[in-house]
């Protein structure tokens, strides 16, 4: 019994990392090619339709154990009572509590936002991958971009909207998403007005998936050459 238990389970297992494995790449199909052949290998006696059958229940095991959450974020005036979490707390959370990764895209950053910032360029210099997505990169025009470039390592990665022929188009996403399991998208800019004073709204979800999706996003702008990297 023991041993059919731990065969289940290791099948189990790899039919989730090619599941995991689709997400993280963002492919949209329900067609598993590895999962449905290691089935049959392994259960001879099921037929075709019996063997998808098998396969939605592991999947949705599976997305029943990593149901997303989902919480307000806003920037509102102090008076205001509302049921939502503060806009800059909640970045600083992530920040705070991020252990392998940052991705972060930024389309106006002040020098009000100097003190985040710093804690970014701290976790990357404890060994915490970070790749910034900026639609401007001039260390001319800002003191923080400034110090981001003199503290720049192996594990701070700057990337710069490049427009191409559209001088109107830009980088306006405004994100944070860490360590694959928890994203912020919300509509405030890292500036005095958008942590503080603007009426800003946002989402922070919760979901392995939402996060391999938008890593997988990012990486296709890499790839694409949407975005140059600075350093």
């Amino acid at each position: 019994m023991w041993d059919k238990n731990l065969k289940a389970q290791i099948i189990a297992n790899k039919i989730v990392a090619e599941l995991e494995s689709i997400l993280a790449k963002g492919i949209e199909t329900t067609f598993f090619t590895e999962s449905i052949d290691l089935l049959k290998n392994n259960y001879p006696n099921l037929s075709y339709a019996e063997i998808v059958d098998l396969l939605e229940i592991i999947i949705n095991a599976y997305n029943a154990k990593n149901t997303h959450e989902v919480d307000l974020v806003a920037t509102v005036p102090q008076h205001f009572k509302l049921s939502a979490l503060p806009t800059v707390s909640v970045i600083n959370d992530l920040i705070d509590n991020s252990t392998q990764l940052i991705l972060i895209t930024g389309y106006s950053i002040s020098d009000y936002a100097d003190d985040l910032l710093s804690k970014i360029i701290e976790r990357s210099r404890k060994g915490i991958l970070v790749k910034f997505f900026v639609n401007k990169f001039d260390v001319k025009e800002s003191l923080i971009l400034k110090k981001m470039d003199l503290f720049k390592g192996n594990y701070l990665e700057i990337y710069e909207y490049f427009n191409g022929k559209d001088e109107m188009a830009a980088l306006h996403a405004k994100m944070i998403s860490v360590d694959n399991k928890t994203t912020l998208i919300t509509s405030a800019n890292l500036s005095f007005h958008g942590l503080k004073a603007n009426i800003e709204l946002g989402c922070l979800i919760n979901s392995k998936e939402y996060c391999f999706k938008v890593h997988a996003l990012l990486s296709k702008l890499i790839e694409t050459r949407n975005v140059k990297r600075v350093y």
